[in-house]
């Protein structure tokens, strides 16, 4: 805020949006998104997803949402500052442009700096390595009917790519950054991959550091290496971040059908997450208990049933907790009886 930056109150409306994602209030997540657009183009993103996941409502509420919010700023900047925003984002986004300084968070400007006498092959790997990015984004995000789905991880995955994809990204931008590391921190922490939380813990203190040595460290006159910020370590927390929820994503997709079936549509949106998946696993548990307690006489009775001609049926149990039945070619052992 001391610096005009408006990253804080996009912070807050990306926060009510996935708070919104997460208990299904739709015209709460469509405003969100709208309000976090009318600040800065960055949340529309999250509306492709939208689209994709077929939550008309949400969408009708950010069109709405966003054509009542930016006529109203009219009064208030005037219309000129819409066509200085629009020429200065041009200039800055130019294709042919490598900004290659340590505010640069992108893939562009990391490759610009490791690579700072060939800046155009800078240029064509850090556009590779971001469209490469954007396409494995959307083949983990982009839902199918055949496999389950998280819309938390999406919602990570999504938030922390972008930072990456641009020409150039100003580092205020990576206070985004928190609505990731709490989804994949807390999914790390409950599956106690401690060492992986310790490296996204040093990437995130090393970053810190970096703003400290660019901004109060010129006042102070400290000196540090430029292979400190050769290292791109903002670039890293994002990949990490990225990477982590994409990892985590492919592991929801890769579940077996069975499970997708128990599960619904994976582990639990948001917030509700960890209470939501308790319970589903206590009802499983208490249906698993009544299936186990059915007399011993029943099940007789059942194999009887199956028991046609010289085959015999017998229900075992599956791996979504229902019977099934399986069929065995046996020999009556009593034939003539």
């Amino acid at each position: 805020m001391l610096v005009g930056q408006i990253n804080g109150f996009l912070l807050l409306s990306l926060t009510v949006a996935f708070w919104a994602m997460a208990h299904r209030r739709e015209r709460t997540l469509g405003a969100g998104l709208a309000v976090g657009t009318a600040i800065k183009l960055v949340p529309a993103a999250l509306v492709i997803y939208l689209v994709a996941r077929r939550r008309w409502r949400a969408v009708a509420w950010f069109a709405i949402g966003l054509a009542l919010l930016t006529p109203s700023a009219v009064p208030l900047v005037g219309a000129r500052a819409f066509v200085e925003y629009a020429q200065w984002a041009i200039e800055l986004v130019r294709p042919e442009s490598v900004m290659n300084g340590p505010t640069n968070a992108t893939f562009v400007g990391a490759m610009g700096r490791l690579l700072p006498h060939n800046l155009d092959l800078a240029r064509a790997l850090g556009r590779g390595l971001s469209a490469a990015a954007l396409l494995a984004t959307a083949a983990l995000c982009w839902p199918r009917r055949d496999r389950p789905h998280d819309d938390a991880l999406a919602f990570a995955m999504i938030v922390a790519v972008l930072p990456l994809l641009p020409p150039f990204t100003w580092f205020h931008q990576l206070l985004l950054l928190l609505l990731p590391l709490l989804v994949v921190g807390q999914r790390l922490w409950r599956d106690g991959r401690r060492w992986e939380l310790t490296l996204l813990a040093a990437l995130l203190a090393a970053t810190d550091a970096m703003w400290v040595f660019i901004d109060p460290g010129h006042w102070w006159r400290l000196q540090v290496s430029g292979v400190y910020y050769t290292l791109s370590f903002p670039t890293l927390l994002c990949v990490a971040l990225w990477a982590l929820s994409a990892h985590e994503m492919w592991l929801v997709t890769r579940r077996p059908a069975c499970n997708a079936r128990e599960r619904g549509s994976g582990e639990p949106d948001g917030l509700r997450a960890a209470g939501a998946l308790a319970s589903r696993k206590k009802r499983l548990r208490l249906t698993d208990q009544e299936d186990d307690a059915q007399p011993r006489r029943r099940r007789s009775q059942a194999v009887g049933l199956f028991r046609l001609g010289g085959v015999r049926k017998r229900p075992v149990r599956g791996c979504s907790g229902y019977s099934q039945v399986q069929t065995a070619d046996r020999e009556d052992g009593r034939r003539g009886t």
